[in-house]
């Protein structure tokens, strides 16, 4: 997933998750439409680092979540249009800052969905 950014008043939390899907993809035709759909369970690797604190650290750790994606493509000889929408939805995190003596969280979205519009090139 994409490097996300949080800004707070004294620094910036950074992090990112690298996500391994492991599931089932499922492929049917409807006349000249391709529909492939998939699902599955999520381990990733969750990257968390403060930039402008004090004493500022960063910290990795794995995370569980599900995945599912659906893509609609319209064959076209070697070429097939898509469209497709995708959605990972891991536990709830939080990230902590520490203030002085005070401890900050900052939530971490659980869901990202994607929407991705292309095409795929068939070498055969």
């Amino acid at each position: 997933t994409t490097p996300r950014r949080v800004e707070l008043l004294s620094g910036i939390v950074r992090y990112f998750r690298f996500p391994l899907v492991l599931g089932p993809a499922f492929r049917a035709r409807a006349g000249s439409v391709l529909l492939d759909a998939s699902a599955g369970a999520v381990a990733a690797w969750l990257h968390v680092g403060g930039v402008g604190f004090q004493g500022a650290a960063s910290h990795d750790a794995a995370i569980f979540g599900g995945a599912a994606s659906v893509r609609v493509a319209l064959p076209q000889g070697r070429l097939a249009p898509f469209l497709e929408l995708s959605g990972v939805a891991f536990q709830p995190g939080q990230a902590f800052v520490h203030r002085g003596t005070e401890l900050h969280a900052v939530p971490l979205p659980n869901l990202e969905l994607y929407a991705a519009l292309g095409g795929a090139f068939r070498a055969w």
